[in-house]
């Protein structure tokens, strides 16, 4: 088995709560700024917010996973980012050069633990110009990680995404779509290893995502919204 483990890494309500030198904060109030959900973030821009979450992945090293996996290793999002308080400038080149340098330390002490560093992003990211205001661009982040792996979930895509009504009815040409436009982005070493979604597609869905990632040489790895998972979708194991 190849043991992949997650960590949180700045959206972290209960450190910005017990730490909040290092969270950000709300300008307004001085409190942690939070989003429209109620959730807390670390300042991705203060050095200090990194030590913790790269401690936590060090520690799963040397436990004996094979990969640490960095999710919520972005800027935030869905909240009043108006009264966001930062240490360092709020500007595209500055997100994203925060979260290459984020990840570059972070692999650099976990490799030499003999760890892989992998880190979820965004899916828009891959046929976006820009970081989305979130830190994550593929080229700079193939320079950082030894693995991206975009959540490419159709139904998490807007009516009107591709001219499709409902994006979920098209997972093959949703996911393809990404994964083609993304590999044209790399400039680094990094592979891709998308996340791909079970619940709400058809059995006939997740096989035809798999299926896009397969003949792009690629891997996958299933998020399922409803923690549901078959043998249908399921690939028999090895001998």
């Amino acid at each position: 088995l190849y043991k992949i483990t997650r960590v949180v890494t700045f959206q972290d309500s209960p450190l910005a709560k017990a730490r909040p030198e290092i969270a950000l904060l709300n300008e307004e109030t001085g409190e942690p700024w939070r989003t429209y959900r109620g959730e807390a973030w670390l300042d991705p821009t203060d050095e200090e917010s990194w030590e913790y979450p790269i401690a936590l992945g060090v520690e799963a090293c040397r436990r004996g996973f094979d990969e640490i996996q960095f999710d919520y290793v972005r800027f935030p999002s869905d909240g009043p980012l108006a009264v966001a308080d930062f240490d360092g400038e709020y500007t595209r080149e500055n997100r994203v050069a925060t979260i290459a340098a984020f990840l570059t330390e972070a692999r650099r002490q976990i490799n030499a633990e003999g760890c892989a560093v992998a880190a979820d992003i965004f899916a828009a990211v891959l046929e976006s110009s820009g970081d989305e205001g979130i830190g994550q661009m593929p080229g700079p982040l193939s320079n950082a990680v030894d693995v991206l792996s975009p959540m490419v979930y159709p139904s998490h895509y807007a009516s009107g995404w591709r001219g499709f009504e409902d994006p979920t009815d098209y997972p093959s040409e949703v996911v393809g779509g990404a994964l083609s436009t993304g590999l044209t982005k790399l400039e680094g070493p990094a592979i891709y290893r998308p996340w791909l979604e079970t619940y709400p597609q058809s059995v006939e869905g997740i096989l035809a995502e798999q299926a896009e990632a397969t003949e792009r040489g690629l891997g996958w790895m299933l998020w399922s919204a409803n923690t549901r998972f078959s043998e249908e979708f399921l690939p028999p194991a090895s001998e």
